[in-house]
């Protein structure tokens, strides 16, 4: 469930021609609508083309929410823990290189 004042990836689903499409959107969560089922939401962009921005929407609490702030966070750790395997993956043919077959 949505917090309030928090931004959010929604993920939601909508039938056209007897097919699910999924939809993403970024907004901020200002509380809850309808006895908590919905959610309401504002400066609520899609994620794909087009990207049309509304002010004000409403999900239900069948939708998928995802805390925008938690999956920065995620791909700033994926991006560390990527630039150290690098780092001593480097370090480790560095260390090969000079030990084993160096010569000046």
């Amino acid at each position: 469930m949505p917090f309030a004042n928090e931004e959010y990836v929604i993920i939601t689903k909508k039938l056209v021609d007897n097919t699910f499409q999924l939809e993403k959107y970024t907004g901020k969560c200002l509380g809850c609508y309808a006895g908590g089922i919905d959610w309401v939401f504002v400066n609520i962009a899609r994620v794909k083309t087009p990207y049309d921005v509304k002010r004000v929407g409403r999900f239900t609490i069948w939708d998928e929410y995802y805390d925008l702030k938690g999956m920065k966070s995620l791909i700033e750790n994926a991006r560390t823990a990527r630039q150290t395997m690098e780092k001593r993956s480097l370090d480790m043919i560095l260390k090969r290189l000079v030990n084993e077959q160096f010569q000046w």
